[in-house]
């Protein structure tokens, strides 16, 4: 059916987080769900500060670009 891999990295104060996310389901030869995806997230001192994915679900583009400022 497909995956979802998580990968972290540390510092000192800070992480990372990267996932990639790759599904497809078929019933009878059809495909019914789809999805590919890539993720990252970023914390400082244990709060979050940067999350970016992009997402293909189903033939349609979903994405997000958040910062946030401390």
């Amino acid at each position: 059916i497909g995956h979802s891999n998580y990968y972290f990295t540390h510092s000192e104060n800070e992480m990372s987080v990267t996932n990639d996310t790759q599904f497809e389901v078929e019933l009878f030869g059809v495909k019914i769900f789809s999805i590919n995806s890539k993720s990252i997230e970023k914390y400082e001192n244990d709060k979050l500060v940067f999350f970016k994915s992009n997402t293909l679900q189903n033939d349609k583009k979903k994405y997000v670009n958040l910062n946030i400022l401390i």
